[in-house]
């Protein structure tokens, strides 16, 4: 678990990768995607996003860029304009062949002000 922060008023660029049980980098397939849900458990998500769909501000999530098995998530700051304060980032992957959404990772991500 790692501590992202990000700030309301500036671009967050992060990049994630996914590994399996034996620490081995997962490249995501043609038909898998990436999910990013940020946060407090048991309320409604502040920012949801999934790879191939940009928000309306512009946020999205690139599979396999900037190189295999990396994914790039980029944060706009209009997405960021929910209250300042430390949330729960999920990283969930839906695996084609089994066709289930599979929660793969979880950070702390706390949003400042400025």
């Amino acid at each position: 678990m790692a501590l992202i922060k990000a700030y309301q008023s500036r671009n967050l660029t992060k990049d994630i990768t996914v590994q399996d049980g034996s620490s081995s980098t997962i490249t995501l397939g043609d038909d898998d995607k990436l999910r990013i849900i940020i946060g407090v458990i048991g309320q409604t998500a502040k920012l949801t996003l999934v790879s191939g769909t940009a928000s309306a501000a512009g946020s999205t999530i690139t599979k396999n860029s900037p190189s295999s098995g990396v994914n790039r998530l980029n944060l706009k700051p209009e997405d960021l304009a929910f209250d300042p304060g430390t949330y729960t980032m999920l990283v969930d992957m839906f695996d084609n062949a089994d066709s289930e959404w599979k929660t793969v990772d979880r950070q702390v991500f706390h949003l400042s002000e400025t």
